[in-house]
């Protein structure tokens, strides 16, 4: 069992990074073909794939901690959601909820 618990955790960090840009890509791909559509302009489809592959530096400052944390202790895995619920509050909600722009400019998003 303790083999396989290093197994995983070895493996982790390339799912998680590989994962994200390879849904990310196809994200950006699928964007790049569909945005001419609703959208005209010169240069449409460089633009939004460039907008949704420059989101890759806010998902890996989301995926850093929570692997660390599934890494260092299994049972606080859970707590690797903080960043998400914490970014996804100030990027929805923080006008909304009268916060300062400077704490909403903290969010990687």
């Amino acid at each position: 069992m303790r083999n396989l618990t290093r197994s995983c955790v070895g493996r982790t960090p390339r799912v998680a990074l590989i994962g994200s840009a390879l849904a990310l890509g196809s994200t950006a791909v699928l964007i790049a073909i569909v945005a001419p559509q609703p959208v005209s302009g010169p240069g449409v489809s460089g633009e939004a794939f460039q907008q949704v592959i420059g989101q890759w530096s806010g998902v890996l400052v989301l995926v850093g901690p929570a692997m660390l944390l599934a890494a260092s202790s299994p049972r606080l895995a859970w707590l690797g959601w903080s960043p998400y619920a914490a970014s996804v509050v100030l990027a929805l909600l923080g006008t909304l909820l009268g916060l300062p722009q400077a704490l909403i400019d903290l969010g990687p998003f």
